[in-house]
């Protein structure tokens, strides 16, 4: 798992191997999930990204699909929730010619 999301960035800039799925929060030091999000979607269009948030004034589900982000979740997250979540997305991806 990779914490930081500066380090993030920096990690997936120079990742030999591609990432198959981002899972960000909204709330991290440095730089906010949606907005490491368009750097990410920059770099891999396709990406897949889930954002997870408490709660936020600035960021809606609509919002942040038409960002490109593949999926939204709440906290507090459901194991469960979150797992079924991981797979749709990840699934999705592989409709995707």
């Amino acid at each position: 798992m990779i914490h930081g999301s500066m380090a993030t960035l920096e990690i997936f800039r120079h990742a030999r191997q591609p990432m198959d799925l981002v899972l960000t929060d909204m709330t991290m030091p440095k730089i906010t999930g949606d907005k490491l999000a368009i750097e990410l979607l920059k770099i891999k269009p396709d990406l897949p990204i889930i954002l997870a948030t408490g709660y936020s004034v600035t960021i809606t589900a609509e919002k942040a699909l038409k960002m490109g982000i593949k999926a939204f979740i709440h906290k507090p997250i459901v194991e469960a929730d979150l797992a079924r979540i991981v797979r749709n997305t990840l699934d999705e991806g592989k409709k995707t010619p």
